[in-house]
Protein backbone atom coordinates (compact mmCIF):
# COMPACT_ATOMS: atom_id res chain seq x y z
CA UNK A 1 0.00 0.00 0.00
CA UNK A 2 1.12 3.59 -0.41
CA UNK A 3 3.33 4.78 2.41
CA UNK A 4 0.55 7.22 3.32
CA UNK A 5 -2.69 8.45 1.80
CA UNK A 6 -3.11 12.11 0.99
CA UNK A 7 -6.38 13.81 0.21
CA UNK A 8 -7.52 13.10 -3.32
CA UNK A 9 -8.14 16.03 -5.65
CA UNK A 10 -9.78 13.93 -8.34
CA UNK A 11 -13.15 12.30 -7.88
CA UNK A 12 -12.79 8.64 -6.94
CA UNK A 13 -15.96 7.90 -8.85
CA UNK A 14 -14.52 9.42 -12.03
CA UNK A 15 -11.27 7.44 -11.73
CA UNK A 16 -13.19 4.28 -10.91
CA UNK A 17 -15.35 4.57 -14.01
CA UNK A 18 -12.22 5.19 -16.09
CA UNK A 19 -10.14 2.32 -14.80
CA UNK A 20 -12.43 -0.36 -13.34
CA UNK A 21 -12.68 -3.37 -15.60
CA UNK A 22 -9.78 -2.01 -17.68
CA UNK A 23 -12.26 -0.93 -20.37
CA UNK A 24 -9.77 1.59 -21.73
CA UNK A 25 -7.20 -1.19 -21.91
CA UNK A 26 -9.66 -3.25 -23.97
CA UNK A 27 -9.97 -0.33 -26.38
CA UNK A 28 -6.18 0.00 -26.46
CA UNK A 29 -5.85 -3.71 -27.20
CA UNK A 30 -8.41 -3.45 -29.99
CA UNK A 31 -6.50 -0.54 -31.49
CA UNK A 32 -3.21 -2.40 -31.25
CA UNK A 33 -4.74 -5.44 -32.92
CA UNK A 34 -5.67 -3.33 -35.91
CA UNK A 35 -2.03 -2.34 -36.28
CA UNK A 36 -0.23 -5.57 -35.43
CA UNK A 37 -0.81 -9.18 -36.33
CA UNK A 38 -0.40 -11.03 -33.03
CA UNK A 39 0.35 -14.32 -34.72
CA UNK A 40 2.99 -12.55 -36.73
CA UNK A 41 4.69 -11.04 -33.70
CA UNK A 42 4.57 -14.32 -31.83
CA UNK A 43 6.50 -15.93 -34.68
CA UNK A 44 9.52 -13.71 -34.12
CA UNK A 45 12.44 -16.09 -33.78
CA UNK A 46 16.09 -15.29 -33.47
CA UNK A 47 18.16 -17.96 -35.20
CA UNK A 48 21.62 -18.83 -33.97
CA UNK A 49 24.36 -16.45 -35.05
CA UNK A 50 25.71 -19.10 -37.39
CA UNK A 51 22.39 -19.43 -39.20
CA UNK A 52 21.07 -15.88 -38.99
CA UNK A 53 21.94 -14.72 -42.52
CA UNK A 54 20.08 -17.68 -44.02
CA UNK A 55 17.08 -18.04 -41.73
CA UNK A 56 14.19 -15.57 -42.25
CA UNK A 57 11.36 -14.74 -39.90
CA UNK A 58 7.76 -13.74 -40.51
CA UNK A 59 7.27 -9.98 -40.30
CA UNK A 60 4.13 -8.97 -42.20
CA UNK A 61 1.28 -10.10 -44.36
CA UNK A 62 0.71 -8.41 -47.70
CA UNK A 63 -2.06 -5.91 -46.92
CA UNK A 64 -1.87 -3.91 -50.12
CA UNK A 65 -5.16 -2.50 -51.37
CA UNK A 66 -5.06 -4.04 -54.84
CA UNK A 67 -4.48 -7.70 -54.00
CA UNK A 68 -6.83 -10.64 -53.56
CA UNK A 69 -7.69 -12.07 -50.16
CA UNK A 70 -5.48 -15.05 -50.94
CA UNK A 71 -2.60 -12.76 -51.83
CA UNK A 72 -3.15 -10.81 -48.62
CA UNK A 73 -2.29 -13.95 -46.70
CA UNK A 74 1.10 -14.12 -48.36
CA UNK A 75 3.91 -13.62 -45.92
CA UNK A 76 6.93 -11.41 -46.38
CA UNK A 77 10.07 -13.09 -45.09
CA UNK A 78 13.00 -10.93 -44.08
CA UNK A 79 16.14 -11.93 -42.14
CA UNK A 80 16.01 -10.64 -38.60
CA UNK A 81 19.45 -9.06 -38.87
CA UNK A 82 18.20 -7.01 -41.81
CA UNK A 83 15.13 -5.86 -39.87
CA UNK A 84 17.30 -4.81 -36.94
CA UNK A 85 19.44 -2.72 -39.27
CA UNK A 86 16.71 -1.23 -41.45
CA UNK A 87 14.60 -0.12 -38.50
CA UNK A 88 17.52 0.68 -36.19
CA UNK A 89 15.97 -1.82 -33.78
CA UNK A 90 18.78 -3.79 -32.09
CA UNK A 91 16.45 -4.91 -29.30
CA UNK A 92 14.67 -7.29 -31.68
CA UNK A 93 17.79 -9.47 -31.66
CA UNK A 94 17.64 -9.88 -27.87
CA UNK A 95 15.30 -12.67 -26.77
CA UNK A 96 14.59 -11.20 -23.34
CA UNK A 97 13.96 -7.64 -24.55
CA UNK A 98 11.76 -8.79 -27.42
CA UNK A 99 9.67 -11.10 -25.23
CA UNK A 100 9.15 -8.34 -22.64
CA UNK A 101 8.26 -5.53 -25.01
CA UNK A 102 5.08 -3.78 -26.05
CA UNK A 103 3.41 -6.94 -27.32
CA UNK A 104 3.80 -8.63 -23.94
CA UNK A 105 2.41 -5.62 -22.06
CA UNK A 106 -0.72 -5.64 -24.21
CA UNK A 107 -1.05 -9.43 -24.00
CA UNK A 108 -0.99 -9.37 -20.19
CA UNK A 109 -3.43 -6.46 -19.94
CA UNK A 110 -5.74 -8.32 -22.30
CA UNK A 111 -5.37 -11.49 -20.22
CA UNK A 112 -6.18 -9.66 -17.00
CA UNK A 113 -9.03 -7.56 -18.46
CA UNK A 114 -10.77 -10.67 -19.81
CA UNK A 115 -10.75 -12.42 -16.44
CA UNK A 116 -14.22 -12.13 -14.88
CA UNK A 117 -13.45 -13.89 -11.59
CA UNK A 118 -14.60 -11.82 -8.61
CA UNK A 119 -11.26 -12.31 -6.89
CA UNK A 120 -9.53 -10.36 -9.65
CA UNK A 121 -12.13 -7.58 -9.66
CA UNK A 122 -10.42 -4.39 -8.61
CA UNK A 123 -11.01 -2.92 -5.19
CA UNK A 124 -11.24 0.88 -5.18
CA UNK A 125 -7.71 1.01 -3.80
CA UNK A 126 -6.44 -1.22 -6.61
CA UNK A 127 -8.18 1.00 -9.16
CA UNK A 128 -6.31 4.04 -7.92
CA UNK A 129 -2.93 2.37 -7.48
CA UNK A 130 -3.10 0.63 -10.86
CA UNK A 131 -4.03 3.91 -12.55
CA UNK A 132 -1.11 5.67 -10.85
CA UNK A 133 1.31 2.85 -11.70
CA UNK A 134 0.20 2.85 -15.34
CA UNK A 135 0.66 6.62 -15.52
CA UNK A 136 4.17 6.30 -14.12
CA UNK A 137 4.98 3.43 -16.46
CA UNK A 138 3.86 5.48 -19.46
CA UNK A 139 5.52 8.73 -18.35
CA UNK A 140 8.84 7.44 -17.03
CA UNK A 141 9.13 4.03 -18.67
CA UNK A 142 10.01 0.58 -17.42
CA UNK A 143 13.70 1.46 -17.31
CA UNK A 144 13.08 3.85 -14.40
CA UNK A 145 10.46 1.87 -12.47
CA UNK A 146 12.57 1.61 -9.28
CA UNK A 147 12.50 5.42 -9.05
CA UNK A 148 8.75 5.66 -9.63
CA UNK A 149 6.49 2.62 -9.26
CA UNK A 150 8.91 1.03 -6.80
CA UNK A 151 7.96 3.65 -4.21
CA UNK A 152 4.35 2.46 -4.34
CA UNK A 153 5.41 -0.87 -2.83
CA UNK A 154 7.76 -1.02 0.17
CA UNK A 155 10.45 1.56 -0.65
CA UNK A 156 9.87 4.57 1.57
CA UNK A 157 10.94 8.09 0.57
CA UNK A 158 11.80 8.90 4.17
CA UNK A 159 12.42 12.49 5.20
CA UNK A 160 13.74 14.19 8.34
CA UNK A 161 12.07 12.95 11.50
CA UNK A 162 10.77 9.69 10.00
CA UNK A 163 10.13 7.04 12.66
CA UNK A 164 12.13 4.48 10.66
CA UNK A 165 15.28 6.60 11.00
CA UNK A 166 14.86 6.80 14.75
CA UNK A 167 14.13 3.07 15.00
CA UNK A 168 17.23 1.96 13.11
CA UNK A 169 19.42 4.49 14.97
CA UNK A 170 18.37 2.78 18.21
CA UNK A 171 19.77 -0.50 16.87
CA UNK A 172 23.25 0.80 16.06
CA UNK A 173 26.25 2.18 17.91
CA UNK A 174 27.08 5.90 18.01
CA UNK A 175 30.23 5.52 15.90
CA UNK A 176 28.34 3.73 13.13
CA UNK A 177 25.60 6.38 13.22
CA UNK A 178 28.18 9.14 12.94
CA UNK A 179 29.91 7.37 10.04
CA UNK A 180 26.59 7.01 8.18
CA UNK A 181 25.77 10.68 8.78
CA UNK A 182 29.15 11.83 7.43
CA UNK A 183 28.88 9.56 4.40
CA UNK A 184 25.35 10.81 3.66
CA UNK A 185 26.53 14.43 3.89
CA UNK A 186 29.25 13.69 1.33
CA UNK A 187 26.84 12.31 -1.30
CA UNK A 188 26.25 14.94 -4.01
CA UNK A 189 22.75 16.10 -4.90
CA UNK A 190 21.11 13.93 -7.57
CA UNK A 191 18.73 15.94 -9.82
CA UNK A 192 16.98 12.71 -10.89
CA UNK A 193 16.19 11.78 -7.27
CA UNK A 194 12.41 12.05 -6.59
CA UNK A 195 12.93 13.61 -3.14
CA UNK A 196 13.99 17.20 -2.52
CA UNK A 197 15.55 16.52 0.88
CA UNK A 198 17.98 13.78 -0.12
CA UNK A 199 20.22 13.63 2.94
CA UNK A 200 17.61 11.84 5.09
CA UNK A 201 16.94 9.21 2.45
CA UNK A 202 20.63 8.49 1.90
CA UNK A 203 21.29 8.51 5.63
CA UNK A 204 18.43 6.06 6.23
CA UNK A 205 19.61 3.63 3.55
CA UNK A 206 23.14 3.69 4.99
CA UNK A 207 21.75 3.02 8.47
CA UNK A 208 19.50 0.26 7.15
CA UNK A 209 22.45 -1.42 5.51
CA UNK A 210 24.49 -1.25 8.69
CA UNK A 211 21.63 -3.02 10.44
CA UNK A 212 21.42 -5.60 7.62
CA UNK A 213 25.16 -6.20 7.99
CA UNK A 214 24.74 -6.56 11.75
CA UNK A 215 22.19 -9.38 11.42
CA UNK A 216 23.93 -11.03 8.43
CA UNK A 217 25.41 -13.88 10.46
CA UNK A 218 25.41 -16.21 7.44
CA UNK A 219 27.12 -13.69 5.13
CA UNK A 220 24.31 -13.66 2.58
CA UNK A 221 25.30 -10.12 1.58
CA UNK A 222 28.43 -11.52 -0.02
CA UNK A 223 26.17 -13.13 -2.64
CA UNK A 224 23.73 -10.25 -3.10
CA UNK A 225 23.82 -7.09 -5.14
CA UNK A 226 21.06 -4.73 -6.25
CA UNK A 227 20.41 -5.31 -9.98
CA UNK A 228 20.76 -2.15 -12.05
CA UNK A 229 17.63 -3.07 -13.99
CA UNK A 230 14.99 -0.40 -13.33
CA UNK A 231 17.52 2.34 -12.43
CA UNK A 232 17.50 1.89 -8.62
CA UNK A 233 18.30 4.58 -6.08
CA UNK A 234 21.70 3.44 -4.84
CA UNK A 235 23.96 4.54 -2.03
CA UNK A 236 27.64 3.64 -2.28
CA UNK A 237 29.94 2.95 0.65
CA UNK A 238 33.27 1.13 0.75
CA UNK A 239 32.88 0.12 -2.86
CA UNK A 240 29.51 -1.56 -2.27
CA UNK A 241 26.26 -0.43 -3.88
CA UNK A 242 23.30 -0.49 -1.53
CA UNK A 243 19.54 -0.03 -1.86
CA UNK A 244 16.63 0.18 0.57
CA UNK A 245 14.77 -2.63 -1.23
CA UNK A 246 17.66 -5.08 -1.01
CA UNK A 247 18.23 -4.34 2.69
CA UNK A 248 14.52 -4.79 3.49
CA UNK A 249 14.38 -8.04 1.53
CA UNK A 250 17.41 -9.41 3.36
CA UNK A 251 15.90 -8.47 6.75
CA UNK A 252 12.64 -10.23 5.80
CA UNK A 253 14.61 -13.22 4.52
CA UNK A 254 16.35 -13.59 7.90
CA UNK A 255 13.01 -13.29 9.71
CA UNK A 256 11.94 -16.44 7.90
CA UNK A 257 15.28 -18.23 7.70
CA UNK A 258 16.01 -17.98 11.42
CA UNK A 259 12.73 -19.75 12.21
CA UNK A 260 12.39 -22.23 9.33
CA UNK A 261 15.59 -22.66 7.38
CA UNK A 262 15.38 -21.91 3.66
CA UNK A 263 17.36 -25.13 3.21
CA UNK A 264 14.01 -26.87 3.73
CA UNK A 265 12.05 -24.58 1.38
CA UNK A 266 11.85 -25.54 -2.27
CA UNK A 267 8.65 -23.82 -3.39
CA UNK A 268 7.51 -20.30 -2.53
CA UNK A 269 4.29 -18.41 -3.32
CA UNK A 270 4.33 -14.63 -3.02
CA UNK A 271 0.96 -12.89 -3.16
CA UNK A 272 1.23 -9.26 -4.21
CA UNK A 273 4.86 -9.54 -5.19
CA UNK A 274 5.33 -6.01 -6.52
CA UNK A 275 8.24 -5.93 -8.94
CA UNK A 276 9.85 -9.02 -7.37
CA UNK A 277 12.40 -7.73 -4.85
CA UNK A 278 11.88 -10.68 -2.48
CA UNK A 279 11.88 -13.20 -5.32
CA UNK A 280 15.24 -11.81 -6.43
CA UNK A 281 16.80 -12.49 -3.00
CA UNK A 282 15.20 -15.92 -2.59
CA UNK A 283 16.24 -17.08 -6.07
CA UNK A 284 19.78 -15.72 -5.69
CA UNK A 285 20.36 -17.44 -2.35
CA UNK A 286 18.42 -20.60 -3.33
CA UNK A 287 19.03 -21.24 -7.04
CA UNK A 288 17.10 -24.53 -7.01
CA UNK A 289 13.94 -23.05 -5.53
CA UNK A 290 10.78 -22.37 -7.55
CA UNK A 291 9.03 -19.06 -6.86
CA UNK A 292 5.44 -18.39 -7.96
CA UNK A 293 4.38 -14.74 -8.11
CA UNK A 294 0.73 -13.66 -8.14
CA UNK A 295 -0.33 -10.07 -8.72
CA UNK A 296 -2.54 -7.74 -10.74
CA UNK A 297 -1.54 -5.47 -13.60
CA UNK A 298 0.71 -3.65 -14.20
CA UNK A 299 2.74 -5.18 -11.34
CA UNK A 300 2.55 -8.62 -12.97
CA UNK A 301 4.08 -7.26 -16.18
CA UNK A 302 6.85 -5.39 -14.37
CA UNK A 303 7.77 -8.40 -12.22
CA UNK A 304 7.76 -10.73 -15.21
CA UNK A 305 9.92 -8.40 -17.25
CA UNK A 306 12.27 -7.67 -14.34
CA UNK A 307 12.89 -11.21 -13.12
CA UNK A 308 13.14 -12.73 -16.58
CA UNK A 309 15.78 -10.10 -17.36
CA UNK A 310 17.72 -10.52 -14.12
CA UNK A 311 17.50 -14.33 -14.30
CA UNK A 312 17.70 -14.61 -18.07
CA UNK A 313 19.19 -18.11 -17.83
CA UNK A 314 16.28 -19.49 -15.75
CA UNK A 315 13.24 -21.35 -17.01
CA UNK A 316 10.27 -18.94 -16.85
CA UNK A 317 6.55 -19.75 -16.94
CA UNK A 318 4.97 -16.59 -18.28
CA UNK A 319 1.41 -15.71 -17.31
CA UNK A 320 -1.20 -17.16 -19.66
CA UNK A 321 -4.62 -18.78 -19.75
CA UNK A 322 -5.08 -22.42 -18.81
CA UNK A 323 -8.15 -24.36 -17.73
CA UNK A 324 -6.56 -27.09 -15.63
CA UNK A 325 -3.27 -27.71 -13.87
CA UNK A 326 -2.66 -30.81 -15.99
CA UNK A 327 -2.33 -28.57 -19.07
CA UNK A 328 0.67 -26.82 -17.58
CA UNK A 329 1.98 -29.17 -14.88
CA UNK A 330 5.19 -30.12 -16.68
CA UNK A 331 6.01 -26.52 -17.63
CA UNK A 332 5.34 -25.12 -14.17
CA UNK A 333 7.27 -27.83 -12.37
CA UNK A 334 10.27 -27.36 -14.67
CA UNK A 335 10.23 -23.59 -14.17
CA UNK A 336 12.30 -21.61 -11.71
CA UNK A 337 9.94 -18.60 -11.81
CA UNK A 338 6.18 -18.77 -12.41
CA UNK A 339 3.76 -15.88 -12.99
CA UNK A 340 0.04 -16.37 -12.36
CA UNK A 341 -3.15 -14.33 -12.23
CA UNK A 342 -4.90 -14.40 -8.84
CA UNK A 343 -7.82 -16.65 -9.85
CA UNK A 344 -5.43 -19.31 -11.15
CA UNK A 345 -4.49 -20.25 -7.59
CA UNK A 346 -7.73 -22.25 -7.48
CA UNK A 347 -6.39 -24.50 -10.25
CA UNK A 348 -3.30 -25.54 -8.28
CA UNK A 349 -3.29 -28.83 -6.32
CA UNK A 350 -3.24 -28.78 -2.53
CA UNK A 351 -0.02 -28.30 -0.55
CA UNK A 352 1.95 -26.90 -3.47
CA UNK A 353 4.13 -24.53 -1.46
CA UNK A 354 6.55 -24.87 1.42
CA UNK A 355 6.16 -21.15 2.10
CA UNK A 356 3.62 -18.42 1.28
CA UNK A 357 4.47 -14.71 1.66
CA UNK A 358 2.57 -11.43 1.67
CA UNK A 359 4.22 -8.07 2.32
CA UNK A 360 1.85 -5.17 3.01
CA UNK A 361 -0.78 -5.68 0.32
CA UNK A 362 -3.80 -7.18 2.12
CA UNK A 363 -4.77 -3.67 3.20
CA UNK A 364 -5.34 -2.79 -0.46
CA UNK A 365 -8.05 -5.46 -0.84
CA UNK A 366 -11.65 -5.77 0.26
CA UNK A 367 -12.63 -8.20 3.04
CA UNK A 368 -13.91 -10.92 0.67
CA UNK A 369 -10.62 -10.91 -1.21
CA UNK A 370 -8.58 -11.13 2.01
CA UNK A 371 -10.70 -14.05 3.21
CA UNK A 372 -10.28 -15.80 -0.15
CA UNK A 373 -6.50 -15.49 -0.07
CA UNK A 374 -6.29 -16.87 3.46
CA UNK A 375 -8.36 -19.87 2.38
CA UNK A 376 -6.00 -20.45 -0.54
CA UNK A 377 -2.96 -20.14 1.75
CA UNK A 378 -4.52 -22.70 4.08
CA UNK A 379 -5.05 -25.11 1.18
CA UNK A 380 -1.78 -24.55 -0.67
CA UNK A 381 0.89 -23.77 1.91
CA UNK A 382 2.84 -25.26 4.79
CA UNK A 383 4.15 -21.99 6.26
CA UNK A 384 2.92 -18.42 5.89
CA UNK A 385 4.87 -15.21 6.55
CA UNK A 386 3.21 -11.82 6.42
CA UNK A 387 4.27 -8.26 7.19
CA UNK A 388 1.47 -5.68 7.56
CA UNK A 389 0.64 -2.32 9.14
CA UNK A 390 -0.37 -2.57 12.83
CA UNK A 391 -3.27 -0.36 11.79
CA UNK A 392 -4.04 -0.43 8.07
CA UNK A 393 -6.38 2.29 6.75
CA UNK A 394 -7.86 1.97 3.28
CA UNK A 395 -10.22 4.96 2.92
CA UNK A 396 -11.01 4.10 -0.70
CA UNK A 397 -12.82 0.91 0.34
CA UNK A 398 -13.81 2.08 3.82
CA UNK A 399 -11.61 -0.61 5.36
CA UNK A 400 -9.68 -0.42 8.64
CA UNK A 401 -7.67 -3.48 9.67
CA UNK A 402 -6.11 -3.99 13.08
CA UNK A 403 -3.37 -6.50 13.75
CA UNK A 404 -5.82 -9.11 15.04
CA UNK A 405 -8.39 -8.68 12.25
CA UNK A 406 -6.70 -10.96 9.71
CA UNK A 407 -8.70 -14.19 9.22
CA UNK A 408 -6.08 -16.70 10.35
CA UNK A 409 -7.57 -20.17 10.73
CA UNK A 410 -7.87 -22.05 14.00
CA UNK A 411 -5.68 -24.87 12.73
CA UNK A 412 -2.71 -22.52 12.23
CA UNK A 413 0.12 -22.52 14.74
CA UNK A 414 1.72 -19.14 15.38
CA UNK A 415 5.52 -19.42 15.41
CA UNK A 416 5.98 -15.74 16.23
CA UNK A 417 4.17 -12.41 15.98
CA UNK A 418 6.14 -9.24 16.71
CA UNK A 419 6.70 -5.63 15.75
CA UNK A 420 9.22 -5.11 12.98
CA UNK A 421 12.61 -3.85 14.13
CA UNK A 422 12.85 -0.93 11.67
CA UNK A 423 9.33 -0.38 10.34
CA UNK A 424 7.94 -0.35 13.88
CA UNK A 425 4.43 0.58 12.72
CA UNK A 426 4.38 -2.85 11.05
CA UNK A 427 4.15 -6.32 12.54
CA UNK A 428 5.45 -9.59 11.11
CA UNK A 429 3.97 -13.02 11.75
CA UNK A 430 4.98 -16.55 10.81
CA UNK A 431 2.53 -19.45 10.91
CA UNK A 432 2.57 -23.15 10.29
CA UNK A 433 -0.70 -23.65 8.44
CA UNK A 434 -3.26 -26.36 7.82
CA UNK A 435 -2.37 -28.47 10.84
CA UNK A 436 -4.66 -31.45 11.48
Amino acid sequence: MENNYKSQTMSLKTIYRFFNGFLHINKFVALAQTIFSWKTIEKFKVPSKKNRPKEPFVLLRDNSANVTDQQKMAQILIPIDEIAGLLNWPEVLDDVKRMNGFNELIRLFNLYANEKNSVSKSSNCWVLLAAKNCDQLLEHGYNNFKRTIGHNYFNFLVQKGDAQIQAVESLLSEDIIESCRNTALSIPHDPTFPANEQFSYNYFVLLLWEYAKKIDTKRYLDRLEEPREGNPLLVFSNGKSMSQDLANSLIEYYSIDNAISFKNINTVLEIGSGYGRNAHVILTLNPKARVVLVDIMPALYIAQRYLSSVFHDRNIFRARNFDSYEEVRDEIERASIVFLLPHQLTLLPDKQFDLCINISSFGEMNLDQIQWYFEQINRLGSYFYMKQWDLSKNPFDGLVLHKNDYPCLENWQEIYSRNCAVQNEFFETLYQVNLT
